[in-house]
């Protein structure tokens, strides 16, 4: 894996998938410290990603990009959404 990266979809838990840490639970305290020690993730072991409260998405954003310098985001948007091009 190059980057890390993460997904976010409407009502659901953002999903990252991050590089091997060099512990089976090295991940597991890296997000806790990103996002608090109450912090609750879960490994899903189908898609082989992690998964957080969408609430903690913005900071292990940011912790990420300090980390590795780019994270590939997948943003999924309602319906309804109207995407427009910032200028």
């Amino acid at each position: 894996m190059s980057a890390p990266s993460m997904t976010l979809r409407p009502g659901e838990r953002a999903s990252i998938e991050l590089p091997w840490r060099g512990g089976p639970g090295a991940n597991f305290e890296w997000l806790k410290l990103v996002c608090g020690a109450r912090t609750r993730p879960t490994f899903d072991r189908q898609s082989k990603k992690f998964l957080v409260a969408r609430i903690h998405a913005q900071h292990v954003l940011e912790a990420l990009i300090d980390e590795f310098g780019m994270v590939r985001v997948v943003q999924f948007g309602h319906a309804s959404t109207t995407c427009v091009e910032k200028k």
